[in-house]
């Protein structure tokens, strides 16, 4: 993700921005975001001279972005396949709507879990990648 903002407040090493175009944002119906966008902090690890008003390109860490796409889908899908393999190898006999059920029950379970764990971390905040 990489976006137009402008600066709006600076503290520190954090500034609050809002988005000057978003592609996401042109289908949306939300009329008074759209028009006037929503306010967001980014850091600015680069120690740009900034000032209210600039406009600068942020963008999110694509470290950050491949760990939230393992949780969120790799993690509950690896979930889902070791409850099916455990109890196709564990009970055999079992019918296969038990062992959908268990799997589903398994998939929800492992989503939840990453929902939680990732609840508790601290969010990584986007970065100014530059001035524009």
């Amino acid at each position: 993700m990489q976006e137009r903002a402008r600066v709006l407040k600076i503290n520190g090493d954090c500034v609050d921005v809002v988005p000057l175009d978003i592609e996401v944002c042109l289908g949306c119906s939300n009329s008074e975001c759209r028009t006037h966008g929503s306010v967001f902090t980014a850091r600015n690890r680069k120690k740009l001279n900034l000032s209210v008003g600039t406009h600068v390109r942020i963008g999110a860490s694509p470290v950050t972005q491949a760990l939230q796409a393992v949780l969120s889908i790799g993690a509950p899908i690896v979930i889902a396949v070791t409850v099916w393999w455990s109890i196709t190898v564990c009970i055999p006999e079992l019918a296969d709507s038990w062992r959908v059920g268990f799997t589903l029950l398994g998939l929800i379970s492992g989503a939840v879990a990453c929902l939680v764990i990732t609840g508790k971390w601290k969010a990584e905040l986007p970065e100014v990648l530059e001035i524009l």
